[in-house]
C-alpha cells in the first residue's frame, strides 16, 4: 500500500467513500481477472488488461481529489500532506467496512449495530496511525453486542486495544504479558497530544 498524495484542487471526498470505491474496485477486479484467467487460460488477458485500465482511471480520480481524509476532521492532526495506508491495516479496514453492513441483532436481540461515527473514528485512527507509525504488527479489529468497535493487536507477550465511543472519544488498554503492567487511558481524536501514548505503545509491541 502506498500513500496517496492529497492536490489543492479538486472535489473533496470522505474516508468511508474512498474505502467503499476500493472495495468496489477490488471486487471488480477479482472477477474480471478471474474470468480472464478461465476464459483464456493464460495470465495476461483482456480481461486483466481492462483492469488496468480501470485501475488507471480510479488513480487518476484519486488524484483530482483534495481531501482524502476522515470525515471527521482529523486533517489537522496530519501535517504531512499526505494519507498513508499500511499494510498492516489491511485487515481491520476490512473488517470495518463489513461492520458498516450490520444491523441491530447481528449477534443475538441485544446485539447492537455500530454507528458510523464510530467506525468512521476507528478509520480516522488508522489513518493518523499510519502517517505516525511505519512499522507494527498487524491490526485487528473487533465489535462487542453495545456496537462498540475496537482495534487490537496481541503479539502473545504485549496486547494493546483501542475502543471507539461517541464524540470522538476512546478508550486504550496495554498490558504486557511479561511484567504484568497494565495501563488503561483515554483519549480523544482531536487532541493529539492525548494520541502520544497510544503511539508509544503501539511501537513497542
Amino acid at each position: 500500500m502506498t500513500a496517496l498524495p492529497l492536490p489543492f484542487q479538486g472535489q473533496s471526498i470522505s474516508t468511508s467513500a474512498i474505502s467503499a470505491r476500493v472495495w468496489s474496485f477490488v471486487q471488480y477486479g477479482i472477477k474480471q481477472s478471474l474470468a480472464g484467467l478461465n476464459g483464456a487460460g493464460q495470465y495476461r488477458s483482456s480481461a486483466v488488461g481492462s483492469v488496468d485500465s480501470s485501475l488507471d482511471t480510479y488513480i487518476q480520480d484519486l488524484l483530482a481529489l483534495s481531501s482524502v481524509a476522515p470525515t471527521i476532521e482529523a486533517t489537522c492532526i496530519l501535517s504531512d500532506g499526505e494519507l498513508v495506508s499500511r499494510d498492516y491495516c489491511v485487515r481491520a479496514y476490512a473488517a470495518l467496512e463489513h461492520y458498516r453492513t450490520l444491523v441491530d441483532g447481528w449477534d443475538g436481540d441485544d446485539a447492537l449495530a455500530p454507528t458510523s461515527e464510530c467506525l468512521e473514528a476507528a478509520d480516522a485512527f488508522l489513518y493518523m496511525l499510519g502517517s505516525i507509525v511505519e512499522r507494527c504488527p498487524d491490526v485487528s479489529a473487533m465489535l462487542d453486542e453495545e456496537g462498540i468497535p475496537g482495534l487490537f493487536w496481541d503479539t502473545g507477550l504485549a496486547y494493546f486495544s483501542v475502543s471507539f465511543y461517541g464524540g470522538h472519544e476512546l478508550a486504550c488498554v496495554y498490558r504486557n504479558r511479561e511484567t504484568g503492567q497494565k495501563t488503561l487511558f483515554e483519549a480523544n481524536l482531536h487532541h493529539p497530544e492525548e494520541l502520544e501514548q497510544a503511539w508509544a505503545f503501539i511501537e513497542s509491541l
